[in-house]
């Protein structure tokens, strides 16, 4: 257990999971497959807390705004992939664009600090 305690304070931030519910579940609020996905982040959160871990813990997510909510709970910083896929049919990029926005107007609603601050919109490339 030490050393996941001086792992868990070695870093400015964690990423706890990359794009997690990237799948046709994702959208879908009674799938059991993305219930136990968003219970295992719970856990996940909650036990690097625990073990001490000092710095934003954070959920990678795939631009969209379902992702976004369903992480939020257990997410320290809001944190995304800003990815425009110009070749998928249902690209619309004004609606791209304006996405940042979106995120930050929801975690200020959640009560999330301003970028820069600990809990704040964060952007990974």
């Amino acid at each position: 257990m030490r050393f996941w305690r001086s792992v868990a304070r070695a870093y400015r931030a964690w990423d706890l999971c990359t794009e997690p519910l990237a799948a046709p579940y994702g959208e879908e609020p009674a799938s059991t497959i993305r219930a136990a996905e968003l219970r295992w982040q719970a856990w996940l959160h909650g036990t690097c807390k625990q073990i001490g871990a000092e710095r934003p813990l954070t959920i990678d997510n795939y631009a969209g705004k379902t992702a976004i909510k369903a992480t939020e709970p257990f997410s320290d910083i809001i944190s995304f992939h800003p990815y425009y896929i110009w070749n998928d049919p249902g690209a619309d990029k004004k609606q791209f664009e304006a996405f940042p926005d979106d995120c930050v107007a929801h975690g200020a609603a959640k009560g999330q600090g301003a970028p820069g601050e600990r809990n704040s919109l964060g952007c990974s490339r």
